[in-house]
């Protein structure tokens, strides 16, 4: 769920969206009488056409406003700042779009408020990519893990998740977590998978002791320890 604040014009509560000042009300148009629209006469190769028009004095509206309601100059309406609570779907994704019914502008001539369209946008994570409703990370492994194996905690939206990684597991090898992806968004019980990709990750800022220690494990082995070396 996520609070968002939005500018749009609603009805001036100054006036209650007449355009009137307080204590008056808008006054039928003199000159369409209250209609919003006038016929006028035009005179064309095939004779006389009735052409039916916007009343020029009230642009369509019927009424005129003598007194113009100070707040929002007559208009009915002001900008106004809106604070909406917003529940987000599971498994929507950039460019998905949920109309809010009743919050958009108010109609004309009394007429009910619009929608207001919310189009989402997805920030990045720091640790997961997402293609559709399939989730990915890189898992790093030390080189003992990678060699020895042994249990290790793999992050997913819904949390970390034991997993046993395999004698001799390689750089770039994959593992597939099947219903650990996002929701699909006409179905919650439809979800995507979560693939994660091991790497290996160096140690840095050895000692010398951790060094030496290094060298002396690398002299113990041979072309038969590594296959595709070989």
């Amino acid at each position: 769920e996520k609070d968002i604040t939005i500018t749009k014009d609603d009805l001036c509560t100054n006036c209650k969206g007449t355009g009137a000042q307080p204590g008056t009300s808008p006054e039928t148009c003199p000159t369409c009488h209250g209609q919003g629209r006038v016929q006028q006469q035009t005179q064309t190769l095939f004779g006389m056409t009735m052409v039916t028009k916007e009343c020029p004095t009230c642009q369509g509206r019927g009424t005129v406003i003598k007194s113009p309601c100070a707040a929002c100059s007559g208009r009915g309406r002001k900008p106004t700042k809106k604070t909406i609570h917003v529940k987000v779907p599971a498994g929507v994704d950039t460019a998905d779009m949920m109309p809010i019914r009743g919050e958009g502008e108010p109609g004309t001539k009394g007429g009910e408020y619009g929608d207001l369209y919310v189009e989402f946008k997805v920030k990045k994570h720091d640790v997961f990519t997402r293609k559709g409703q399939n989730t990915f990370c890189d898992v790093p492994l030390t080189m003992a893990q990678a060699a020895l194996g042994g249990e290790i905690q793999i992050p997913t939206i819904d949390g970390p998740v034991s997993y046993m990684v395999k004698e001799g597991t390689h750089p770039g090898e994959t593992h597939i977590m099947r219903g650990k992806g996002i929701p699909n968004k006409n179905s919650s019980s439809v979800r995507g998978d979560h693939t994660c990709t091991f790497y290996i990750e160096i140690p840095t800022r050895l000692t010398e002791d951790q060094k030496q220690k290094l060298r002396a494990f690398d002299a113990t082995l041979s072309e038969k320890n590594y296959a595709k070396r070989s």
